[in-house]
C-alpha cells in the first residue's frame, strides 16, 4: 500500500484527470477554459474555468446568436475563454438534439476553423482556440 502516487490515483480513478492533468502542466497560467457537458468538478484544474452549464444552456445561447464560425469563436474570446473541455459523446449528442442543419453548420465551421486539438482520453478532449 502507499506505492501509487497521488497523480496514478486520480488518473485511474477519475475518466477526466488525465487530460486535466495535460491541461495543468501545459496551459499558460492565464488560459481559462471552458467546462462543457464535464460536470462541475473544476476542484483539479490549475487555470481559471468556466462552467459551461450542465443543460448546454451557454452553448446554446451561443450557437444559436452566431451567424459564422468565426462569430462563435468571437462569443468565447469576447468571454475570455481560450480553451474548451468537452465530453465528446455528450456534446455530439446534445448538438445533435438541439441545432437544426444551419447552426450544426456553424458549428461544424468553429471547430474546423477555430478549435487546435491538444489532447484526449476517456472520452474527454482539451481544445485551444486560435
Amino acid at each position: 500500500a502507499g506505492k501509487e502516487s497521488r497523480e496514478e490515483y486520480l488518473s485511474k480513478t477519475l475518466p477526466d484527470y488525465g487530460v486535466i492533468s495535460f491541461a495543468n502542466k501545459t496551459l499558460p497560467s492565464d488560459a481559462k477554459v471552458e467546462l462543457i457537458f464535464a460536470g462541475d468538478r473544476g476542484y483539479y484544474w490549475e487555470r481559471p474555468y468556466y462552467y459551461g452549464g450542465r443543460a448546454g444552456d451557454s452553448l446554446i445561447a451561443a450557437v444559436k446568436s452566431a451567424k459564422s464560425g468565426q462569430e462563435l469563436k468571437d462569443s468565447f474570446s469576447g468571454r475570455g475563454i481560450t480553451h474548451i473541455f468537452v465530453r465528446d459523446a455528450l456534446l455530439i449528442k446534445f448538438a445533435g438534439d438541439n441545432f437544426d442543419a444551419d447552426k450544426m453548420k456553424v458549428l461544424s465551421d468553429f471547430t474546423g476553423n477555430n478549435l487546435v486539438f491538444l489532447n484526449s482520453a476517456n472520452g474527454f478532449s482539451l481544445y485551444g482556440i486560435r
